[in-house]
């Protein structure tokens, strides 16, 4: 299998994996964490389609690589999603010492 054939077999994968990033991070930025479960598993359930299905032996460093993004990318997206827990506890914080005061 050629370069671009690898490439053109892994492209849709690649798409819908970034179609995923971009609902995963619309989640986080609008705290909607209902739905942020449902697409985790929608993506676990696609990554374990992805990687039970047979592919090319010349594909596989193209699907390491890919997974490798997704492994930063999830970094990322814990990173902010500590942050804005974070962020909750000092307002609860806030909020207690404001009810105390009272």
């Amino acid at each position: 299998m050629s370069s671009s054939s690898v490439t053109a077999w892994i492209e849709p994968y690649s798409q819908r994996l970034s179609d995923f990033s971009r609902e995963i991070e619309n989640c986080i930025n609008n705290s909607n964490w209902e739905m942020l479960e449902s697409v985790l598993a929608s993506r676990q359930a696609y990554l374990e389609t992805i990687l039970s299905n047979p592919r090319p032996d010349e594909s596989r460093d193209a699907v390491k690589q890919l997974l490798e993004r997704l492994l930063e990318q999830d970094a990322v997206f814990q990173e902010k999603i500590q942050d804005q827990k974070n962020r909750l506890f000092e307002l609860q914080s806030l909020l207690e010492r404001g009810r105390r005061a009272v």
